[in-house]
């Protein structure tokens, strides 16, 4: 399964660069992108990793739809279940 992920991860890097080259650094589907990313991560056990790719797609969503959209409340979701699969429920 090792080779699944590192190609998911490749394909979600050439999906990044492209949306980062084509739309924008901060176009709602490189957060999507960045989000996908950081759950390949979590799958893998690479935490820090995948907090760093939810950190960067919370910077997209709060730049593009403000604090108070539905996105903005997955992303925040989603760095909250990166906390939790580490056993960080305080966090």
């Amino acid at each position: 399964e090792q080779g699944k992920y590192e190609e998911a991860m490749h394909r979600y890097e050439e999906a990044l660069w492209v949306h980062q080259k084509v739309l924008d650094d901060e176009h709602p589907l490189t957060a999507t992108t960045l989000h996908n990313m950081a759950g390949v991560l979590v799958e893998q056990g690479k935490y820090e990793e995948a907090m760093q790719r939810c950190e960067e797609a919370l910077r997209v969503v709060r730049k593009v739809f403000g604090d108070e959209h539905p996105s903005t409340a997955t992303t925040l979701h989603n760095m909250a279940g990166v906390f939790m699969e580490q056993g960080k429920y305080e966090e």
